[in-house]
């Protein structure tokens, strides 16, 4: 609905079905994941959303602005039971069980699009959660991907007609795992019995990193007609070396008490690209 030649309102409704489905060992950070089709066993999963969303521009439109609330809620969902071992089983479907999801939140946007200074400001508030018969108690719980929030920033400048520094900045909660709470053998076992806490009860570590680029065009002469267009692009990926964590690990101390070893892939990441178009 336009509002007025600066402002719309937004609203939509859909109904998606997915017949593939992401499996994941919910007690591993990592690795531990494959695609199962729907079969016999596995239903579609099914997923309705609700949207409603507010657009507003300034300055004859140098300034985007949008607002939107979303509600989604899922069917047939794909949910581990505890305890499940999924490594070389071929007969999944008899450690899988059949849940339910919701998902809700806020997106807030912000954008220049023109101009020598460009970029955006998102930002995102959001729940993603659970539910299966037996698991958690039968009460709702985190999704993996949870994330409660999302801020990303994009800005470009162009310092002259060959040269252009842009950067950007991610900031997002850690996702949500289940950690082991307790450990003991029975009847002096050499393997000890993992107790784990509340499904996907715990987070890792905030993650976020910032990127800079600076990108050198080809000298142009005056009145000559190129038939391309090239340049090189200079950037470093986590420019201030975030440590982000990729997986956990638990270990214990000399005094035998459990600690927690945070594990990444690497800081900081320089790199060089040429760009061709013609």
């Amino acid at each position: 609905y336009l509002a007025s030649t600066t402002s719309s309102v937004k609203a939509s409704f859909n109904r998606m079905f997915q017949y593939m489905h992401l499996i994941q060992n919910v007690t591993a950070s990592t690795g531990q994941e494959f695609w199962t089709p729907s079969d016999n066993y596995i239903k579609p999963q099914q997923a309705d959303q609700i949207a409603l969303g507010y657009f507003k521009n300034f300055n004859d439109n140098l300034i985007e602005t949008s607002v939107e609330l979303y509600y989604k809620w899922m069917n047939n969902t794909v949910e581990l039971r505890d305890g499940a071992d999924i490594q070389f089983n071929e007969a999944i479907e008899g450690q899988i069980i059949a849940g339910k999801g919701r998902a809700y939140g806020a997106e807030f946007f912000v954008r220049k699009p023109s101009g020598r200074t460009t970029g955006w400001i998102s930002y995102a508030l959001s729940k993603s959660e659970r539910k299966a018969d037996n698991i958690n108690n039968g009460d709702w719980y985190n999704f993996r991907f949870d994330r409660t929030h999302y801020l990303t920033v994009v800005l470009s400048h162009e310092l002259t007609e060959r040269i252009a520094v842009s950067g950007n900045f991610v900031y997002a909660t850690g996702e949500a795992f289940t950690m082991p709470s307790q450990r003991y053998s029975i009847l002096g076992a050499e393997n000890p019995v993992i107790y784990y806490s509340e499904r996907n009860g715990a987070r890792m570590p905030a993650y976020h990193r910032m990127d800079f680029s600076v990108t050198l065009g080809r000298k142009k002469i005056p009145g000559k007609v190129y038939k391309n267009e090239s340049n090189w692009v200079f950037s470093v990926y986590n420019v201030y070396g975030r440590k982000n964590a990729y997986t956990l690990s638990y270990e214990n101390d000399s005094k035998g008490n459990p600690i927690v070893q945070k594990w990444y892939l690497f800081t900081f990441v320089p790199s060089v690209t040429y760009n061709f178009k013609f």
